[in-house]
C-alpha cells in the first residue's frame, strides 16, 4: 500500500524560486531512493483560523508563505529505508546548508492512506487540510478506503454504499 510523507514549511515569499529550485534538486534523489511522486504546494489562500491554522502550526512569519508537500512510496518499508539512505547521503548535508526557509519550524510526519479517491496523473489545484482523528475512529475512516463505492450522507452521517 502506498506510504505518504508530509510536509508544512513556511518559506519567505522572496525565496520562492529558491525553494522551487531546491526541491527540483531534492526530487532527483528522493526518486533515486524509491518515492515515486513529489508535490510542492505555494500557499496562495490560507486563511487564519480561529483556533488553530497551518501558518500557526509552522509560526509563519508575515513575510513567509505556507508549504503544503508530501512526497508518496510505494510502501512504509521503502519510505524508511528512503529516510535512511537520505541521512547518510553527502548531498544531503549539501543541500541542507543551502535551505532558504527555517528548517526547525518546518513539521512533517508519515502516512498511511485511509482513502484514496480520484484520477491518477497531474494534479491541478492542491486544498489541503491537516486534522486530528481520534483513534477510535481510524478503523472507521480505513474501512471507508476499503469500500469500493462508499457514499457518506452529510446531513446523516449514515453509510450509503452501493452494491454493484
Amino acid at each position: 500500500m502506498v506510504y505518504v510523507q508530509g510536509f508544512v514549511v513556511p518559506v519567505p515569499a522572496a525565496n520562492k524560486e529558491a525553494y522551487r529550485k531546491l526541491a527540483a534538486d531534492f526530487a532527483a534523489m528522493f526518486k533515486e531512493f524509491g518515492a515515486t511522486r513529489q508535490v510542492e504546494g505555494w500557499g496562495d489562500d490560507v486563511p487564519d483560523g480561529k483556533l488553530t491554522d497551518f501558518k500557526g502550526a509552522v509560526k509563519a512569519k508575515p513575510d513567509e508563505v505556507v508549504v503544503f508537500a508530501w512526497l508518496e512510496y510505494p510502501s512504509k518499508a521503502v519510505a524508511d529505508a528512503a529516510g535512511e539512505k537520505m541521512m547518510s547521503d553527502p548531498r544531503m548535508k549539501e543541500m541542507g546548508a543551502a535551505m532558504p526557509f527555517d528548517g526547525q519550524r518546518m513539521i512533517y510526519g508519515g502516512f498511511t492512506p485511509i482513502l484514496d479517491e480520484g484520477g491518477k496523473g497531474r494534479m491541478g489545484y492542491t486544498d489541503g487540510a491537516l486534522l486530528a482523528v481520534p483513534a477510535a475512529l481510524a478503523l472507521y475512516f480505513l474501512f471507508l478506503q476499503l469500500q469500493p463505492n462508499h457514499d457518506l450522507e452529510p446531513s446523516t452521517g449514515e453509510n450509503t454504499t452501493t452494491q454493484e
